[in-house]
């Protein structure tokens, strides 16, 4: 999971841009746009209305709503779907874990770009339910204070921290 304390720290490019390399790697990645209260990869990889993961979590679409992203020897996209009116509840769901097991056993890197932790909880409803976070943090901008509280908040809910980034715009 790639993630940031706030929305201009500019997680989801970050997320897209670890997406690319991985792909040009050689390895199978997909990634899911998990922010369902502004989403970007949509935006980012030219993905035109498509059904996405909100989608699925609700039975509405199954993994046929992943775009491969012809550009890219071994990248996929599932966007972020319709947006629900309420992003926590829906990504509280047991189909989350279904959906993180399936995809999991056919991609080798899978990479969620999730709402920023300002933004409200649902990085906390998927922090738990994934192998790792990668914290990204933007310099001179990201508050230290807001970033040590974020951190410490998973790990109180046995979050493993993978490791962080800083950026620099």
């Amino acid at each position: 999971m790639v993630v940031s304390v706030n929305p201009d720290d500019n997680a989801a490019i970050f997320a897209a841009n670890l997406a690319v390399v991985f792909s040009q790697l050689g390895e199978q990645t997909l990634l899911v746009d998990a922010n369902l209260r502004t989403p970007h990869q949509q935006e980012v990889f030219g993905l035109k209305g498509r059904q996405g993961l909100s989608d699925v979590l609700a039975g509405r679409a199954d993994l046929d709503a992943i775009a491969r992203i012809d550009s890219f020897v071994a990248l996929s996209v599932m966007s972020a779907g319709t947006l629900p009116p309420n992003p926590q509840e829906l990504l509280s769901r047991t189909s989350f874990n279904v959906l993180n097991e399936q995809i999991g056993s056919r991609y080798d890197v899978v990479l969620y770009d999730v709402a920023p932790f300002a933004s409200g909880s649902d990085a906390l409803a998927i922090a738990s339910r994934v192998a790792g976070v990668l914290l990204v943090a933007r310099n001179n901008h990201t508050g230290l204070a807001e970033l040590a509280a974020f951190a410490e908040q998973l790990e109180r809910n046995g979050v493993e921290i993978v490791g962080s980034v800083l950026q620099e715009f």
